[in-house]
């Protein structure tokens, strides 16, 4: 089954335990297709196949850096464009996630930068984060405020989201 196939099941039975799904998100090609069809829909209502993806893509990377794993295309991309989309989805609750993601590897961790923790918005993901319990809580807080508190940052946000709504369209 396809993505296109795989997101119209999902969107009618939100089962994400099904095989057809689970064949497409752990398939690297597959999950781009995925993210692309994702650009032109509404994402709430597929959260949980988005962070599924993520889930995926954070393996992969970790299989990639640890050279378990061969990449014969630009699937490598794949853990950036996901995090869009839970961008995107604007729930702060990823932001721990993304957090995570940052630092599997000095790779994923050089490209990852704060534009991908804000979705909710800056000071709702600040506010957020801080007055989350996790253990670093006042790091993330920190580097978001950090990277924002440049006069330009939210400019330069504004070109980061369509900079990576062209790499998803035209992968």
């Amino acid at each position: 089954m396809r993505a296109k196939q795989v997101l119209q099941e999902f969107k009618q039975s939100s089962v994400l335990a099904s095989s057809e799904v689970q064949a497409v998100v752990a398939d690297p090609a597959e999950r781009q297709a995925l993210y692309k069809l994702l650009l032109s829909e509404q994402l709430i209502p597929v959260a949980s196949l988005i962070r599924a993806a993520f889930q995926k893509e954070v393996e992969y990377r970790n299989a990639l850096w640890e050279r378990t794993a061969e990449d014969d295309g630009d699937y490598y991309e794949g853990i950036y464009r996901c995090a869009f989309l839970l961008y995107r989805l604007g729930n702060p609750e990823d932001i721990p996630a993304l957090w995570q993601a940052k630092y599997l590897n000095m790779d994923v961790g050089s490209s990852m930068g704060a534009e991908f923790f804000v979705g909710a918005g800056l000071n709702e993901s600040i506010k957020f984060i801080e007055n989350s319990d996790h253990p670093e809580s006042g790091e993330i807080a920190a580097y978001i405020q950090g990277w924002f508190s440049q006069p330009d940052a939210m400019q330069w946000q504004k070109g980061w989201e369509r900079d990576m709504q062209s790499n998803i369209s035209d992968a």
